[in-house]
């Protein structure tokens, strides 16, 4: 598959805007070529850059003979309101509550995959009890994690640090705003360029937050940004 062909579901896409943040939950604006026959709803494979990212529909609206989407990643419950009626009871435990189970009911109550707790460097325990609100259970990773967590292309919640693993494909540097800490990049491996990986060039250097991967026509920009 070619750096510069993207698809949902097989469906060949004319634009896309796939944003990574160093912390949270990625998403994408997408132009498909067609309005397709059927609603476009559930789990979606995003293919753009020559990866793939497991996503889901939020909205969609067709115009003009194309159909336009917004996509979050994973199965689209991190950000879904939960109701009171479904919040379970405190966990509590004298010894203190393990970060794990609070994770694990996150995940359960939105339907989402297990969250891994793989090289997380904070306590595994919380304290006696731990209250779920009603609401996005992405609001419970926020609390009980901060930002320490992520969401890779798979769509699973990662807690480990993302690896500052330098970039050594060939790249470079089409527009560069220094001050602000943004730069445009040139690259045929966009896939290195992930949160978390760093970069040395004549002209531009550092340790990258987040990244957008914008995909127009003919063309694949990687636009990054830097603390």
């Amino acid at each position: 598959m070619g750096l510069l062909f993207a698809s949902l579901g097989g469906v060949p896409v004319i634009r896309a805007r796939l944003v990574v943040p160093y912390s949270g939950i990625w998403h994408a604006d997408v132009t498909l070529d067609r309005v397709l026959p059927a609603p476009l709803v559930g789990p979606q494979i995003l293919s753009i850059g020559g990866s793939t990212w497991n996503c889901s529909v939020v909205r969609t609206i067709d115009f003009a003979g194309i159909r336009e989407a917004r996509l979050v990643g994973g199965l689209g419950g991190w950000r879904r309101p939960i109701p009171a009626a479904v919040i379970p009871t405190p966990l509590t435990s004298p010894a203190g509550v393990p970060l794990s189970a609070v994770l694990a009911v996150a995940a359960s109550l939105a339907g989402e995959l297990p969250v891994s707790t793989v090289g997380f460097l904070g306590s595994p325990v919380l304290g006696p009890a731990y209250a779920f609100q009603a609401g996005p259970m992405s609001l419970v990773l926020q609390d009980v994690l901060g930002d320490a967590w992520w969401m890779d292309p798979t769509g699973k919640i990662q807690t480990a640090p993302r690896l500052p693993t330098p970039i050594l494909s060939p790249w470079t540097a089409m527009a560069v705003d220094g001050a602000g800490g943004r730069y445009e990049i040139a690259t045929e491996s966009p896939g290195d360029w992930q949160p978390g990986a760093t970069f040395v060039g004549p002209v531009a250097s550092g340790t990258v937050s987040r990244v957008a991967y914008a995909l127009t026509g003919d063309s694949l920009r990687v636009e990054v940004m830097v603390p």
